[in-house]
């Protein structure tokens, strides 16, 4: 399973939240027999992506617990492939345009009421991905459209937040001993020598700046662990409609596949053609059965930057002499985006 977080690194968005539930994962994987991981853990790759602005030094230190902690879990032989980590360097709209197509589940973890919308959850989910997240920015819109059953929901809502933080702040805040033990585990030096006291220490005490845990992470890290595991068992089971995608209609202007695997990109082609034959240069595709205008042509699920070779046959439907004797034919092909439909309302006919 391809378990992805790409955005920019803030506390807000809660890598910091991913990471800790990953440790966890890996901590139980040790305490487990080798039998007992393979029965309850699916193989799983959790990949990482996006930039710190310069200055915010907090981000930098959840991307140093991301890499350490990568270093120390991709190594272990007794996990072998069960977990891996990887921080995708310079992420871009390259790396993306493979990325995203190729993932199962996509992190939209926010605090909620904190994401203004999110654009990578739209991303995610016109390409077929399951989501993971809270009820914040455009997830709200997404689950409704894709239903209950194609969204891990966890953590807690909006309008709970303020009180949460009250609680805390008047030191009502019972910590849950997961996530106690994981905050253990780092600190107990197994990432390497790097001192994670300041990071920890974030997660902790009642009120100050850069304390508190003012983005709640310990707060949803019970339900989010939990939902974890509800992601394993449902890709075990592979009952889940990874077609989700198409119902994301209110942003995208898809409809739903009803079954149908998977979504596609399609291109509308416009084809001029001219031929060379004993009379010169003249214009073809001016019957009815080829008006310059091919129908949209099934190209598998693919990014939209790169080069495609495109096969175009002429018939010949003229019984002149000219359209007799052709000895070559030279045809532009011009492609734009033209939507996203699903797979089964996409057909080849035409001259294509």
């Amino acid at each position: 399973m391809f378990d992805v977080q790409v955005k920019r690194i803030h506390e807000y968005k809660r890598q910091l939240l991913n990471i800790m539930g990953i440790v966890y994962r890996y901590k139980k994987m040790k305490e487990m027999s080798p039998e007992d991981r393979e029965t309850k853990y699916v193989p799983c790759v959790c990949i990482f992506g996006g930039k710190a602005f310069a200055t915010y030094v907090q981000a930098k230190r959840i991307l140093k617990f991301i890499t350490d902690a990568g270093a120390m879990i991709n190594h272990d032989a007794d996990i072998g492939d069960l977990l891996k980590v990887v921080l995708v360097p310079d992420y871009n709209v390259s790396v993306a345009e493979v990325l995203i197509p190729g993932s199962d589940l996509s992190q939209h973890i926010s605090t909620a009421g904190m994401e203004a919308s999110g654009t990578s959850n739209m991303k995610f989910a016109m390409n077929g991905c399951i989501l993971i997240g809270t009820l914040d920015g455009a997830n709200v819109e997404i689950r409704e459209e894709v239903g209950d059953d194609n969204f891990f929901l966890f953590g807690a809502q909006a309008h709970d937040i303020a009180g949460l933080r009250k609680e805390r702040a008047e030191g009502k805040f019972i910590s849950d001993p997961r996530f106690e033990d994981v905050k253990a585990f780092v600190r107990s030096g197994v990432f390497g020598p790097y001192n994670y006291e300041e990071l920890m220490g974030s997660l902790e005490g009642n009120e100050g700046y850069g304390q508190a845990d003012y983005f709640l992470a310990g707060k949803d890290f019970p339900s989010y662990v939990e939902c974890q595991e509800k992601v394993d068992e449902a890709y075990k089971d592979q009952k889940l409609d990874h077609t989700s995608s198409a119902a994301t209609e209110r942003f995208m202007n898809m409809q739903e596949t009803s079954g149908e695997s998977g979504m596609f990109y399609w291109l509308e082609l416009m084809i001029s053609a001219r031929t060379w034959g004993d009379c010169g240069w003249s214009g073809i595709f001016q019957n009815q059965n080829c008006n310059r205008k091919a129908t949209p042509c099934h190209l598998k699920r693919i990014p939209v930057k790169k080069h495609y070779t495109i096969q175009v046959k002429t018939e010949n439907h003229s019984s002149s002499r000219r359209a007799r004797h052709l000895n070559k034919v030279e045809v532009s092909v011009t492609a734009r985006m033209a939507s996203i439909m699903p797979a089964k309302q996409i057909k080849t006919s035409g001259c294509v």
